[in-house]
Formats: C-alpha cells, structure tokens, sequence
C-alpha cells in the first residue's frame, strides 16, 4: 500500500468546511438508512453546527431534538467521545494490515491467528465508523467475529452474520429470537424474546446498560405488530458488574409471536438506555519515587494508591482504595480497565486486568498491567473516577431478519 492509501485509510480528518458537512448530514436524515448515522454526527459536531442547521430549514420538532441531544453530548464530555472514523480509497491490501490498523487506532485486542492475514482485499470507506469499517473488511474477506468478547475473536468461514445496527461507537446485534409458549391448565400463551448484544468502542466509557428500552416499532412481513397488547410490566434495574465490560446483553421481553405464515422480521426499531456517568475524577499517581504518593481528596471521597509493586517480569500489580463519604456511592460506583492507565516512559499507556470488592464505604480495586518485560515501573498511574448517573437513549434499527 502507498503512503496516500495509509494516510487516506487513517482517522477521517474531513477537510470540507463545517457548514457543506453540516448541510450533507442535513440530507442525510432526511433518508431512513442513514438518519442515525447522520444525526450522530451532527451531535458530535455540537453546537457550531446548530447555526448552520437553522438556516436549512430543518424541521422545528428535529431541530430542537437535536439541540438537546448536543446539550447532552456536552455534559457528558470525555465519556461521550466522538467514534473513530476511516476513510479508504479501494486499494488493494493485505488482511492483516487493514486490522491491525483497526486494532491501533481504535484501542481495541484482536485475536486473529484463526485467518489468513495474507489475503488481498480491496475496501473502500467512507467516513466509516469503527464497527462499520470492521464489518465492511470482515464481509470482503469473507471471515467473522463474535461480538461481545473481549478481545475480539475472528475466524475463517461462511457462518451468516448476524443482523446489525450501528450508532457512532455502537454496535447493536440482534443475536437471536425466540419463540415461548406456556402451557397452562385453561391456556396457551405464546411470546417473544429478541435477545440483543451491545458492544461499544473505547471512544466512550458508559456504565453499562440499564436493561430498559423503547419500541416504536415491531413487525413482521405479514404485517402483524409484535407489540404487546397491554403495556409491558415495569423492568426492573440492572446495573452491569462493579467492574465495567465493554459489552452487555440486553432481552426485549413479553413481545408477540410472529404470524404462522411471516418469513421474516419486516422491522424492529427502538432505543436502548444506556447509563453515563454525571460526572468523572480524573488523577494521576506519580510512582517513579521509592515512597508511596500522598493520597488524593476529591469531593465526598479519598482515594490512595496501597502499593504498586512488580510481580514478574511480566506485570505490575497496582492496589487502590477509593473511601466514600456515603456509602450508597460506594455501592453505586463501577470501574473499568480502561480507568486505569500506566505510563511507562518510551511506551504507550496500558491498562489490564481488573478485580474490585466492596466493603461499607469503601471501594477497592487491584490493576494487574502486563509491563511487556520492563524492568522499571511505570512513571505514573492515570485514574478515572466516574460518578452519578445520566441515561442517553442509543436508537437502533433492524430490517428484514429472517425467521428461522
């Protein structure tokens, strides 16, 4: 590959000024295969696209959605990142380039040695996100991942996609359907299960899902509506684990059967919740001296750094505890490996493997880093502490699913 075709394949830096973007999107979402993608992008481009939207006479009722959804990208800040996006000409290139070029830029673990890295393809992108660049290359080469692992496993075959739906860093699949049926002593009731996965990139660093969401629309190719009669049951909460995953599963429940004669899902479209946090802490732990740092006072917590010690040749093992002045925050608070990051001069920050617990007011967690075989600690130790809770409704989209 050329050093034009590596630069064009890199993160898309669009150089049209920001009101020919803005009226592209504009367009766009006004098209039902593109509205989301469209509408994500306009609210990462926040407020200076808000002038040029008005004066495109965009509907007053999407305007003003819009406007609050920027108000909202804004206060979730770093946790609502935008997606990383790639952009490619066609060319020709090798299987294992193109991911690992993925695999870089996007932060993410790839196990790939199941595939024929060797094999040419020829992609071409535009403006893609992360998860739709992955699966445009994975279509090409005719290989597949599983989505909701970590790392990423691919491997080689003809194994049928899954239905999905993309939203910036989102990626939504629709894992499978079933069909219930209980048997009673006057009656048989039926329903339906769409189970769904939800895998993010690291541009954002949600809470997790809360398990509820919002159907607009369920049908089948016959016409009939999915949707339940009478309102579904309240769903009960659920937060994800106290340590953070980048992905989570989520179950539309108490849904209708589909007709006898129906072949397919003609469309399933709604929003999921997905929590962030309110607000984040963010500290760093200076750990080239012999002492150990003083401990750090944010408001309502103090958080000290109990050792960081090398355990092999391999690894270092941080050990921290954060105490609440309340303890429901305590109970309430979650972490994730991409937290908590090591410096190490000369490297690229790291993060690993995660164990946390909770006793009264106090929430403590162990890091263990893989050091790469350095000798030397790392310099510091970068951690972020989110806090609160704000929910964002994250749309997806499915057409045309078949009924097996």
């Amino acid at each position: 590959m050329t050093i034009l075709t590596a630069i064009v394949f890199a993160l898309a830096q669009d150089p049209q000024p920001l009101e020919a973007r803005v009226a592209a999107y504009a367009l766009q979402l006004q098209v039902d295969a593109t509205r989301d993608r469209a509408r994500d992008r306009l609210v990462h481009l926040g407020k200076p696209a808000l002038a040029s939207l008005e004066k495109l006479g965009l509907a007053p009722a999407t305007l003003e959605s819009i406007r609050q959804e920027i108000a909202l990208n804004d206060s979730l800040g770093s946790s609502y990142g935008a997606p990383h996006v790639f952009s490619s000409d066609g060319s020709e290139e090798s299987l294992g380039v193109l991911l690992s070029r993925l695999e870089t830029s996007a932060g993410m673990t790839f196990q790939k040695h199941a595939v024929d890295l060797s094999q040419k393809i020829a992609v071409r992108l535009d403006d893609a996100t992360f998860w739709e660049a992955l699966d445009e290359i994975c279509g090409k080469a005719s290989i597949r991942y599983a989505p909701g692992t970590e790392p990423l496993y691919f491997g080689s075959g003809l194994t049928e996609t899954k239905p999905r739906a993309h939203y910036g860093s989102l990626l939504i699949v629709m894992d499978r359907v079933l069909l219930q049926r209980r048997v009673t002593f006057d009656k048989t009731q039926s329903d339906c299960t769409i189970k769904l996965v939800c895998q993010w990139e690291r541009t954002i660093s949600p809470l997790g899902l809360t398990g509820k969401y919002h159907l607009t629309q369920a049908t089948d190719d016959s016409g009939a509506s999915l949707l339940p009669l009478e309102a579904p049951l309240p769903i009960p909460p659920q937060r994800p684990a106290i340590v953070r995953s980048g992905w989570q599963q989520v179950d539309l429940a108490g849904l209708r059967p589909p007709s006898p004669e129906a072949k397919k899902l003609a469309r399933v479209e709604g929003t999921l919740e997905l929590e962030f946090p309110s607000q984040v802490d963010e500290l760093r732990f200076n750990t080239s001296t012999e002492q150990p740092p003083p401990p750090c006072e944010i408001p309502g917590a103090r958080v000290e750094l109990k050792s960081c010690v090398r355990q092999s040749n391999w690894s270092v093992v941080a050990e921290f505890a954060i105490r609440f002045q309340d303890a429901a925050e305590a109970a309430k608070c979650r972490i994730s490996p991409t937290d908590v990051l090591f410096v190490v001069p000369g490297d690229i920050p790291r993060s690993g493997y995660l164990t946390a617990r909770v006793e009264k007011d106090v929430f403590s967690f162990s890091v263990n880093c893989r050091s790469g075989g350095r000798q030397e600690l790392p310099k510091e130790i970068r951690l972020r502490i989110p806090r609160g809770s704000v929910i964002k409704n994250m749309p997806f989209c499915f057409k045309d699913v078949e009924l097996k």
